[in-house]
């Protein structure tokens, strides 16, 4: 508190050090985690080698910040997608960094002055998904593909994922990217009749998700698949030049 002294009043300046809310803005940035665990399993692990590919599926989820004051919002598959992600309705939506630890926070908050987020930080979610996930869960869900990632401000994430047995030496990650990076048209570099000394690719699949409902899907002008939004579709022996296209923007 500062006293300032005039010759007809006193002034009373007192500093508040308490963090204040920070107001929810629309996101400007959305992400799908690709890579569902009951498809990378059963169409990759246990593609590769069936006898040791064992579940549960070690699953990571990088988050990285690069801007102070950014607002994550974290959005489960599993009881459909928020309407508005600044007004959700779903007690299982987390909201991170608004100073607000009642509707979530960063991983480690656990009071309202420590839910912020400051730029530089990095962030690792870790699960371990069981097999039958997508078909037998509830609340409190788990962090796993398809769920949906919003934020205030840019960030950068990553998906890293491995089976329990035989563990890392099973392992692959991949840079997540927001939707507005996402495309119509892709162009398979690689593909099952692509040559190799050593056999390499024996097993080539391709993963298609959608960030809009009623997404329709074609390989080589052939339509494969409807989905909507955070669903994923998957392509066997996919050859090397194979054309995937679609009527809404796809990764």
């Amino acid at each position: 508190m500062t006293l300032h002294r005039s010759s007809h009043f006193l002034i009373v300046t007192t500093a508040f050090m308490a963090r204040i809310a920070t107001a929810l803005v629309p996101p400007v940035q959305t992400y799908f985690i690709p890579l569902p665990e009951y498809q990378l399993f059963n169409e990759t692990f246990a593609a590769v080698n069936a006898d040791r590919a064992k579940w549960p599926i070690e699953s990571s989820i990088s988050i990285a910040i690069a801007a102070d004051d950014t607002i994550i919002y974290y959005d489960h598959w599993e009881d459909g997608y928020e309407f508005d992600v600044t007004n959700p309705t779903q007690t299982t939506t987390e909201i991170w960094g608004d100073g607000n630890i009642s509707n979530g926070g960063r991983p480690g908050a656990t009071t309202d002055d420590e839910d912020i987020l400051i730029g530089g930080t990095s962030y690792v979610l870790n699960s371990a998904i069981p097999e039958n996930y997508e078909n037998d869960n509830f609340p409190p869900f788990k962090v796993d593909g398809s769920d949906r990632v919003q934020a205030s401000l840019p960030i950068a994430m990553t998906r890293t994922a491995f089976p329990s047995s035989p563990g890392a030496l099973m392992a692959g990650a991949v840079e997540v990217f927001n939707t507005a990076s996402w495309g119509n048209h892709f162009v398979s570099p690689i593909g099952i009749n692509t040559g190799s000394e050593t056999l390499g690719h024996e097993s080539v699949v391709t993963y298609i998700m959608a960030g809009q409902n009623k997404t329709e899907v074609k390989r080589n002008g052939n339509f494969i698949a409807t989905l909507d939004a955070g669903e994923s579709f998957v392509v066997k022996d996919t050859i090397l030049g194979d054309s995937f296209t679609s009527n809404k923007a796809i990764q």
